[in-house]
């Protein structure tokens, strides 16, 4: 049998005795499918039992530890892990964490702790490429969509991806590649 179908198995059966098995291999199984297949065999365990072990996965050295640890919590959508997530900023900057965590950090933040969050998103402005910038730039509409007053956050910075983040959040449907080509070129012709 192979990951896949063992895993879907365990997904299957729903055993909380397989769970610590289960989130061991998500920390080290480079498998996108198999990975995403972890995932959903977790979220049909008792969170209960799932959490806390999901929770020493976010301080995990293994390749796929704390992404995975956060994917999950992300479908769990238990927001009893937010102080857990919150006492861990770092995970919204490691460069093998900071897309899924800005996914789920915006999904699980308490109001109260959206500007702080949105404090945290702010360093992240104009590094990476597109495909890392429009997840951030998602994650910001998102605290938007829960109240975060997005256009007096983004006055406060300048540059490209914040003018194409802004575009987003006035229009969901905007092409966010097409806008933030087109503030990079007008940058470029301001700086000639």
């Amino acid at each position: 049998m192979n990951n896949l179908q063992a895993v879907m198995t365990a997904g299957i059966k729903a055993d909380p005795h397989t769970i610590p098995a289960l989130i061991k291999q998500c920390g080290v199984e480079e498998d996108f499918y198999v990975r995403d297949m972890l995932t959903w065999a977790l979220t049909r365990m008792p969170q209960d039992e799932v959490i806390p072990l999901l929770v020493t996965e976010l301080d995990a050295e293994t390749p796929f530890g704390a992404s995975q640890a956060l994917h999950t919590f992300s479908k769990l959508k238990n927001t009893s892990v937010w102080a857990e997530l919150k006492s861990r900023p770092q995970l919204l900057h490691r460069s093998d964490t900071k897309v899924t965590a800005w996914r789920s950090y915006a999904g699980l933040v308490p109001e109260k702790d959206v500007p702080w969050l949105l404090e945290e998103l702010g360093q992240e402005l104009d590094q990476g490429d597109t495909d890392t910038q429009r997840s951030l730039s998602r994650a910001i509409v998102e605290l938007g969509n829960r109240g975060a007053s997005i256009s007096a956050f983004l006055g406060r910075f300048k540059g490209p991806h914040t003018r194409a983040t802004l575009a987003l959040w006035e229009d969901p449907d905007a092409d966010f590649a097409a806008n933030l080509h087109l503030a990079r070129k007008v940058d470029n012709m301001g700086a000639c």
